[in-house]
């Protein structure tokens, strides 16, 4: 066990992403601390991307993908082609328990009309059943 401290929120999120590393032949995984950490038990907390297809243009935007996305787990961050509104999907790093219920779609008030968004989970953590 190998425990990392980052003092900038950055380089954790940008390392922490790809949660699962290979040196040489030694597996580790990566994931954030949490006061109650025991090494001998497996983490229930892991970041998955997920996507928001058909997803109304305008919702692109960091803040309104982030209030979205609160309703799946916590958000942790946007891909640089959602940001950027370069692919029609829009994709969010967010924070689950694996032991929850995955959440298949929200729903959307637009201008008084109520929309189902669907939930599309792009990587797993291998005890989240897809």
């Amino acid at each position: 066990m190998c425990l990392f401290a980052y003092q900038m929120k950055r380089i954790f999120l940008g390392f922490g992403f790809r949660s699962e590393w290979t040196f040489d032949s030694f597996h580790m995984r990566v994931f954030k601390w949490t006061p109650n950490f025991d090494p001998q038990i497996e983490s229930l907390i892991a970041p998955v991307w997920i996507r928001l297809p058909a997803l109304p243009v305008h919702l692109f935007e960091k803040n309104a993908l982030f209030t979205l996305a609160t309703k799946i787990g916590k958000p942790l961050r946007i891909d640089e082609p959602t940001a950027d509104l370069s692919r029609p999907v829009a994709r969010v790093c967010v924070e689950i328990d694996v032991t929850s219920p995955k959440v298949q779609a929200v729903h959307l008030q637009i201008e008084g009309k109520t929309y189902r968004q669907q939930v599309i989970y792009e990587i797993a953590h291998p005890t989240v059943p897809l």
